[in-house]
């Protein structure tokens, strides 16, 4: 949801953008190299606020293509200036304008609400008003905070034809809270920031003090929020919609995605790569090529501009390996074939997911990180991102719960989401457990393929309550040689953890309900 930084104005020009759009129904000549730029340009609002956008127009005569872009949380219209430039010599209208709450624009955060959506309605009638463009080829491209605006505005909007949608949201609970757990990383961004709302801020205070509420409180606020949520009016507008995430993104994890994009039946892709939040379409925005700015730019040339490049007829699940960063294609998403082992006593080392299913309990006390992270997080272009590592055989045995495989025989890829299932017992009615899968080379070092919060309620000492968690999705090869190693531990920084530091958490495995894991094989 934060802005990307440093938005670089370069010099490339993506090679997808050589084209020059036709329009047979308006005289018209070729784009000239330089583009009619305005800048801080004053739109009004109803409420009186005044948005600031950067209008950018062809030169060529006649009705053009349209792309809103709202900006992401933090960001300013600036932020595309490269984008709208390669947009308008292939002949499009841009408008990029700097979201309300942030300068230059006036009003105050309400977080994706109303009056945000709202806007994003008027600056496409004001558009339409102002430019030359042409009403039935409207589209929408925005980053984090922009592209779950330009989602909710297509579902409100029919005159929304395309979307490309980047490092987006589909639930905001689910970003904000999933598994009743709460994103300490993606609260404090949001609360950054002096004009958010009052209903905005009271989250803050309801975390502080009473937190126990705060996820029921978030609840409500989601709903109206959330893309995910008109489903059906995206279904029935029917715009093009192109949703682009990094697996390792830290503020809208990708899980939330997959039914998402499931449940649409609009023309539709998802394209899931190496990095960050905002991490895969830097290079876009920067004005370099890449696999996702190519894609995207080919999104609209195609469902606005009427260009044949074949966008269309590509499998529209694309999907990249972490670890050997080769491109797999699907006409949906995958249903891998899962392999499902018994967990035997948790153990730093030697051999402790089998085969056959074993009764075993293991405590540690809450409270106390174990040195298993996620790490800090890595808002950066996709390939300067490095995977956070740890060496699970020296993780401490009362703070975290170690289990591993035996070393491959072979490459073994891993793709979509694992299912953990086990036993909890605790000494505090709540307790959030964090549950890492690494990749354990020979010489112990462990790479994160994923990290998933879980927070269990109506927890005992005395009595194991079963709970099954699904896992982040992820693409991902182990080298053969290599060991899957699963983690659990009770602190995660960019997490909120619900049990009282120094109680204590107890997991388990026994022949009624025995700890398993599910592994998805692509």
């Amino acid at each position: 949801m934060i802005g990307v930084l440093g938005v670089v104005v370069a010099l490339v020009v993506a090679l997808v953008l050589v084209v020059v759009l036709r329009d047979d129904r308006q005289d018209e000549t070729d784009p000239a190299p330089t583009d009619a730029v305005k800048d801080a340009v004053p739109i009004a609002m109803s409420d009186g606020v005044t948005i600031r956008a950067q209008v950018t127009e062809p030169a060529a005569r006649g009705r053009r293509p349209l792309v809103i872009m709202p900006t992401s949380y933090g960001a300013n219209s600036t932020q595309y200036a490269v984008v709208a430039h390669q947009l308008s010599r292939a002949g499009f209208v841009t408008v990029a304008y700097t979201q309300r709450g942030f300068a230059p624009s006036g009003g105050s955060i309400d977080l994706a609400g109303p009056r945000t959506q709202q806007d994003a309605r008027a600056v496409l009638d004001w558009s339409l008003r102002h430019t030359r463009a042409d009403p039935a080829h409207v589209g929408m491209l925005g980053v984090s905070y922009g592209a779950g605006i330009s989602l909710l505005t297509a579902a409100h909007d029919k005159r929304v034809r395309a979307v490309v949608a980047f490092s987006t949201w589909a639930s905001l609970a689910q970003a904000f809270h999933p598994a009743d757990t709460t994103s300490v990383l993606a609260l404090n961004g949001l609360l950054s920031n002096e004009r958010v709302t009052d209903q905005l801020r009271s989250l803050e205070d309801g975390l502080r003090t009473d937190p126990a509420t705060y996820g029921d409180h978030f609840a409500a606020l989601s709903p109206p929020r959330s893309p995910a949520t008109f489903v059906d009016q995206l279904n029935a507008n029917r715009p093009a919609i192109m949703l682009a995430n990094g697996w390792q993104d830290s503020l809208f994890a990708p899980g939330m995605l997959v039914p998402f994009y499931r449940q649409l039946t609009t023309p539709k892709r998802l394209q899931l790569s190496v990095g960050d939040h905002t991490g895969p379409e830097t290079d876009m925005l920067a004005g370099t090529r890449s696999r996702t700015g190519d894609a995207a730019y080919a999104w609209l040339l195609h469902y606005l501009g009427g260009a044949a490049n074949g966008i269309d007829a590509q499998p529209p699940v694309q999907l990249e390996d972490v670890t050997t960063k080769t491109v797999q294609v699907y006409r949906d998403w995958p249903n891998a074939g899962g392999i499902t082992n018994a967990l035997a006593a948790p153990t730093p080392s030697g051999v402790a997911i089998t085969q056959a299913p074993a009764t075993w309990q293991a405590s540690v006390r809450t409270g106390q990180d174990s040195a298993a992270t996620a790490g800090l997080s890595q808002f950066v272009r996709a390939e300067a991102y490095r995977l956070p590592t740890a060496r699970p055989a020296s993780l401490p045995a009362d703070r975290a719960l170690v289990w591993s495989a035996g070393a491959l025989t072979k490459p073994t890829r891993v793709l979509g989401s694992s299912r953990l299932t086990l036993s909890v017992a605790s000494s505090s009615p709540r307790a959030t457990l964090f549950v890492y899968l690494y990749d354990t080379a020979a010489d112990g070092t462990a790479s994160l393929m994923t990290l998933t919060p879980y927070t269990v309620s109506g927890l005992r000492a005395d009595a194991a309550k079963p709970v099954t968690v699904d896992t982040e999705p992820i693409d991902w090869t182990l080298a053969a040689g290599h060991t899957l190693t699963v983690v659990v531990d009770t602190v995660e920084p960019r997490w909120n953890q619900v049990a009282p530091a120094g109680s204590t958490l107890t997991l388990s495995s026994s022949a009624a309900t025995p700890a398993r894991l599910t592994v998805p094989l692509g």
